[in-house]
């Protein structure tokens, strides 16, 4: 499979001004969805980065804030075909200047550690630090019960952790506390919140930890991404001018797609950037559970008969939502059970099993 010229162009030429953290952030992810997931890049595609790669030293020291960046797409268009050592170059740039202890955040230091290894032998001080986070987040994934109230930026540290740890699915996962049981508390909890963008990460998840996801998780993925519209308006060029730009979504939707092997960015830009949106839906199950729970247990305007009646006031949409996440996994059950402190017990969602 091929990522066309077409679509590289409208990233990598049209979306942004070159070096802009936009620019930066959109292209260093869809180099990495093409290196990850064996997509070949058209011979014009790459052309598209070759000022970028010949000067990436240069820049990577003028603008020290975005070396993670700078570092990633280097040593991914080296993989994609690029002949050179510039990202060897830079991974001495990066150990020499000491920048693993200027980082503050595991996730940040673990992603600096998978891609100093992809061009270097580990020393002493990356080994330590690699030890030190390995027991730091086998900590943070030993509760699972943690991940049963939905928070984010919680849920996307536990995905990037995924993928940096398995280096995009090319190693294995060196945890002692197995990961899929988070990943799948929060695949529900993302699916009950519709949730595409994060329910595709977490899929992408398992297949790098050599799992299968739930098939209709993968299903729903699927599915939403033949809802997502895209428009050309040149006034909106990036995420960061528009909230409602859902590129982050598409490129992890087409991601899973890649993986699963089917055919991945598939529309026709002719060169134009592309503005990306999904469909306007009624609330989905989650926050209408979560209004209902917080009726019940904090401001006691409801009582526990009130909030499981609840269930039965979805939308028909909402209800066969409900019944398909229960049938996809039954740990979406128990979930349910201990998010609500007991009050959606196996008698009140036996209505919607299957």
């Amino acid at each position: 499979m091929f990522l066309t010229a077409d679509t590289v162009r409208s990233f990598a030429v049209q979306r942004n001004r070159e070096l802009s953290f936009a620019y930066l952030k959109e292209n260093g992810e869809l180099l990495s969805i093409a290196a990850s997931s064996g997509l070949l890049l058209e011979p014009a595609a790459l052309e598209h980065y070759r000022s970028f790669y010949d000067d990436a030293l240069n820049t990577c020291e003028f603008f020290p804030q975005y070396f993670r960046f700078i570092l990633a797409i280097v040593m991914d268009l080296e993989d994609l075909g690029y002949q050179g050592t510039t990202g060897e170059k830079i991974c001495d740039y990066v150990v020499s200047q000491g920048y693993l202890d200027y980082e503050t955040s595991d996730t940040r230091r673990l992603e600096i550690l998978t891609l100093l290894a992809r061009r270097r032998p580990e020393g002493d001080i990356e080994r330590e630090y690699r030890e030190k986070l390995i027991e730091s987040i086998d900590k943070f994934i030993s509760k699972p019960d943690h991940f049963i109230k939905f928070n984010k930026p919680l849920f996307y540290e536990l995905t990037h952790f995924i993928f940096f740890l398995t280096n995009y699915g090319q190693n294995t996962i060196p945890l002692k506390n197995p990961p899929i049981e988070c990943l799948t508390n929060v695949g529900i909890l993302a699916l009950l919140d519709d949730d595409v963008d994060l329910l595709a990460e977490i899929c992408i998840c398992f297949k790098f930890l050599g799992e299968k996801p739930p098939v209709f998780w993968e299903k729903y993925v699927e599915n939403a991404l033949s809802e997502i519209t895209t428009s050309f308006d040149a006034s909106v060029t990036s995420a960061l001018n528009s909230a409602t730009d859902e590129y982050h979504a598409y490129f992890m939707m087409n991601w899973l797609l890649a993986l699963r092997k089917l055919p991945t960015f598939t529309e026709n830009f002719n060169g134009r950037p592309p503005y990306f949106s999904l469909p306007e839906k009624e609330p989905s199950v989650l926050p209408i559970l979560s209004d209902a729970l917080y009726k019940t247990q904090i401001a006691k305007t409801m009582s526990p008969e009130q909030c499981s009646a609840t269930l039965l006031t979805l939308s028909p949409s909402n209800k066969t939502l409900l019944s398909d996440a229960l049938a996809s996994t039954p740990q979406t059950a128990m979930l349910l059970f201990k998010y609500s402190q007991g009050v959606f017990n196996e008698k009140t969602l036996s209505i919607f099993t299957h």
